[in-house]
């Protein structure tokens, strides 16, 4: 969790103080005392929880896991808004995430925003008396997947790997064609595992 209050003790700022003259091309804005008025548009409290458990090697060698992360924003003001006009409640989301995951590859379900919590990130004021607004994305159930294959030295490691003498555990891509074939077969095949990982992995 954290804290932060800000305000101002002293001068002016910019206002939308109703009882004073219109703005307009006579009068391009506003201004109103600041002592004691809020100096930023970011909530007084914010709090992030994240907590997981884990069950090691429990399926197929593979980890098995349960995790939730819960945020908070709190209430917030806009410098200068008088009418509270930007003004914007507090609100908390909670994500839920259940999978598998080896040094290899990983798989998952998500729930995201499990409440369907309709909170408000900004507010920003438009002509005519609306504002726009940015709301949290609503509630979302899907997949997840990661796949992990070998690249760089790794990658490289297979293609000098002369076919039937690899090591256990390289990959031997065939025993016809010789070493140039061999070779030849190998740097499609890493192209297209690095083209695969590169289609797979999700931010």
């Amino acid at each position: 969790m954290t804290y932060a209050n800000v305000e101002f003790t002293d001068g002016s700022v910019p206002c939308t103080d109703p009882a004073q003259p219109p703005v307009g091309p006579g009068n391009r804005f506003n201004t109103c005392a600041a002592d004691g008025e809020t100096a930023s548009a970011q909530p007084e409290w914010t709090g992030v929880l994240q907590s997981e458990y884990s069950w090691n090697d429990l399926v197929f060698g593979s980890d098995v896991y349960v995790s939730g992360l819960w945020s908070y924003k709190g209430d917030t003001e806009a410098p200068g808004d008088v009418e509270g006009r930007l003004d914007t409640e507090s609100f908390s989301v909670l994500d839920l995430y259940a999978g598998l995951r080896n040094h290899r590859w990983s798989a998952q379900l998500f729930l995201k925003n499990a409440f369907d919590e309709d909170g408000v990130l900004s507010k920003r004021p438009l002509s005519g008396g609306y504002n726009e607004i940015t709301v949290t994305p609503p509630q979302t159930v899907g997949p997840d997947r990661h796949i992990q294959f070998p690249r760089g030295r790794v990658a490289a490691d297979w293609c000098r790997c002369p076919v039937g003498k690899c090591a256990p555990g390289t990959l031997s891509f065939g025993s016809g064609g010789g070493r140039a074939s061999a070779l030849a077969r190998c740097a499609v095949m890493v192209a297209v595992r690095l083209s695969a990982e590169k289609s797979l992995r999700h931010p």
